[in-house]
């Protein structure tokens, strides 16, 4: 099983009209944060804890996402779609930048399937903020 070489991931999601979605994963505390901001400002935030088999399918679902051989930038030229952006801190000091807008790299099947994880196991923690 792969471990996280990385201390934290964060991810963000610009989608038209103004909605955002972000994720961060802090790995020191198997700690998962989503966030979503709809079209009126409001945010729903989950923050969730990773129990061990959590964590051991996390792993895994991050392994798949080869973060290694993303570039620093993919665009397609469409007026209205999603701004993405994506930061990660790695244990040994090393930082990795990937922005997007409606352009995404060959692994983002698995990187959505690994977001929707976080989702998922994150659901019971949701709450409103106004």
């Amino acid at each position: 099983m792969a471990k996280i070489a990385f201390t934290e991931l964060k991810y963000a999601a610009d989608t038209w009209p103004l909605k955002r979605w972000a994720l961060t994963i802090i790995a020191a505390e198997r700690r998962v944060v989503c966030e979503i901001r709809d079209e009126d400002g409001r945010t729903e935030t989950a923050d969730h804890r990773c129990g061990d088999a959590e964590w051991a399918k996390l792993e895994s679902l991050l392994a798949k996402c080869n973060f290694s051989a993303w570039r620093e930038k993919y665009e397609e030229p469409v007026l209205d779609g999603t701004l993405w952006h994506l930061e990660i801190q790695y244990a040994d000091g090393r930082a990795m930048v990937s922005d997007g807008m409606n352009g995404y790299p060959d692994e983002w099947r698995d990187f959505t399937a690994m977001c929707e994880y976080c989702e998922e196991i994150s659901e019971s923690e949701r709450r409103w903020q106004l």
